[in-house]
């Protein structure tokens, strides 16, 4: 989500520099961010120069990650969805830990249609969670994972104890499963 601040203007020193403290309010938010700021010097003729910093800020110390070994993030019907998973820092360097709680989860959309005056007919859905696989790994290094899928949409949790951080991964399993939630799998376009 974007989120734009606008600072207090300053003026240069006699040497010519300026410092700038930006608060960094994130709230709850626990995925690792790029932050941009743009500063404009405003000459005497009034044009501006302007200069931008970027940063990455993370939440934790460490972050587990996880990348899908199948394409589009579609793993095979009845086969298995590959990770490689991994626990680095904000560098990249791996940082081992003696257990991590990973979760499958199959996500069930059940469509349904309402009515209302305003919107007239129009579909919706609930979607309910069924724990297909839970277990306790350990990251002593780059570890590839084989998990169970059959038809439809799946998510990956994986929980790090040490930072209380949890890694979360929706992907789809099967052709036409990623096209059923495209075009919205409603009750009109069933068979």
């Amino acid at each position: 989500a974007r989120n734009r601040q606008d600072l207090e203007e300053q003026e240069l020193d006699a040497d010519g520099k300026a410092g700038m403290a930006i608060k960094t309010d994130f709230g709850e938010r626990n995925s690792p961010m790029r932050i941009r700021a743009a500063f404009s010097l405003l000459e005497s003729g009034g044009r501006p120069v302007v200069r931008t910093l970027e940063r990455t800020w993370w939440p934790a110390p460490v972050l587990v990650g996880a990348r899908p070994l199948f394409d589009r993030n579609v793993a095979p019907e009845g086969g298995l969805a590959e990770f490689e998973l991994a626990r680095v820092d904000a560098t990249g360097a791996f940082k081992p830990t003696k257990e991590v709680q990973l979760k499958l989860i199959y996500e069930e959309r059940q469509w349904y249609w309402r009515y209302d005056d305003g919107r007239g007919w129009h579909s919706g859905f609930n979607t309910t969670d069924e724990l297909v696989e839970a277990r306790t790994l350990n990251l002593a290094a780059r570890t590839t994972v084989n998990l169970p899928v059959k038809w439809g949409r799946y998510r990956l949790e994986i929980e790090d104890p040490e930072t209380q951080q949890t890694l979360r991964y929706g992907f789809y399993a099967g052709y036409g499963a990623q096209d059923a939630d495209d075009m919205g799998n409603r009750p009109d376009r069933q068979a």
